[in-house]
């Protein structure tokens, strides 16, 4: 079974991201008869800081932009 995790760095509750660097990233797993296992790797974060974006109806058109927000999906 394939599990997902998405990270934010905590910028979703306003927290300052991580800063750029080599990161040591260990999960650990266990069920309910075995050990738990910590298989790990590295991960890097290069150009980190916070997520910006603007949206803009296109020049001239008129329009509008609405803005609505979904709740969090796994994805599978």
């Amino acid at each position: 079974m394939r599990n997902y995790f998405d990270f934010d760095g905590g910028v979703d509750n306003n927290v300052p991201p991580p800063p750029d660097g080599s990161y040591k990233v260990i999960a650990e797993a266990q069920d309910d008869v075995g050990p738990a296992g910590q298989p790990f790797g590295r991960s890097t974060i290069s150009e980190g800081d916070c997520p910006t974006l603007e949206l803009s109806a296109q020049a001239g058109s008129g329009g509008t932009v609405y803005w609505n927000t979904l709740p969090y999906k796994t994805a599978i």
